[in-house]
């Protein structure tokens, strides 16, 4: 009985040693970057010998696999849940869609405060590094819910080719990243910050314009 106690004690450890790691790859990334940051840092900062990220991960890659997927399966389950809503089969279609990619993010950060905004701000870097194992291994997963909004905003714009409409479905959700990790994103010199809300009604109308533009 006592070994079979040790054990689980040993699981259990495991996952929070693990669940150590991610949360402090999670917030040593977002400030840093992945490249200027090493492995052995990572570890320091969870305050777990160096040697713990090799034994649970293995390589940076999977570190940064098990980052992305620790919060990722709950925004896709919310997006998920956005697309089946009645209110996206409305007449603003193109601009329900801009809502489907952004309001996601935009609850995790209200959600989980900095820790959400640190995840939010390393998936702004991911994109803007343009690492393709990280691309593939989400759509992978996750691509049938992309291919719904591309199809649902054709459907909206049918003057727009859909190889136009792809690459400004990659910078509307580039932008939403970038403008949500930013906590002065709409910051005006003089001016007094938007509460969350409206900020982020103010990033779906100009995100929407630009996925319209020219149709």
């Amino acid at each position: 009985m006592k070994l079979r106690g040790s054990a689980r004690g040993r699981g259990a450890d495991g996952q929070a040693t693990r669940a150590r790691l991610i949360e402090a790859a999670e917030k040593v990334f977002s400030q840093s970057g992945m490249e200027a940051v090493s492995l052995r840092r990572v570890a320091a900062a969870a305050g777990v010998n160096s040697a713990a990220v090799h034994y649970h991960f293995g390589s940076r890659e999977a570190l940064i696999e098990g980052v992305v997927l620790h919060r990722v399966e709950t925004i896709q389950q919310r997006r998920e849940a956005l697309l089946a809503s009645p209110e996206t089969q409305d007449a603003a279609e193109v601009r329900r869609m801009v809502e489907v990619i952004a309001i996601p993010w935009a609850e995790l950060i209200e959600r989980e405060g900095e820790s959400g905004r640190a995840y939010v701000k390393l998936m702004a870097k991911l994109y803007a590094d343009g690492r393709a194992f990280i691309s593939d291994f989400v759509t992978a997963r996750f691509g049938e819910s992309y291919r719904e909004i591309g199809d649902r905003v054709e459907r909206a714009l049918p003057g727009v080719p859909r190889p136009v409409l792809n690459r400004r479905l990659v910078l509307v959700l580039q932008a939403a990243l970038s403008a949500l990790a930013d906590s002065n994103a709409f910051a005006v010199s003089g001016d007094v910050l938007p509460p969350p809300r409206e900020s982020l009604e103010e990033l779906v109308d100009f995100l929407t314009a630009g996925l319209r533009a020219g149709a």
